[in-house]
């Protein structure tokens, strides 16, 4: 993606994975575990990228942008403002240039990871 403007990137969003620990109760739980940490921004899908989400049963996802960076591709879920987003779907820029820029869309983790 291009002609984004740099400025854009406010947020700082927390690239990981979830692990399963014990509590102290004995119980599992899920902990996410950060791998990289980047500056960031949303992105506002178009009216056809919400139907297409919508159309996959995707529902309560967030759009992000991040510089092109290949090794974000290898983690799970994403972190912004204490909030977890899984199954991550990344729409990558195909020029790997200063200017280049992906697109992140994750739906939020509302309970145990899932």
């Amino acid at each position: 993606m291009r002609k984004i403007n740099p400025a854009r990137l406010r947020l700082r969003l927390e690239f990981g994975h979830s692990e399963t620990v014990t509590s102290v109760n004995g119980v599992n739980v899920n902990k996410f575990v950060c791998d990289a940490v980047v500056w960031g921004g949303i992105y506002t899908n178009s009216m056809t990228q919400q139907y297409a989400l919508m159309g996959q049963g995707l529902t309560d996802t967030k759009s992000f942008i991040v510089r092109h960076n290949e090794r974000l591709q290898d983690c799970t879920q994403l972190r912004c403002n204490g909030k977890v987003y899984g199954n991550l779907q990344f729409n990558v820029d195909p020029y790997n240039s200063h200017d280049s820029f992906d697109v992140v869309t994750g739906k939020k983790v509302t309970q145990r990871g899932r």
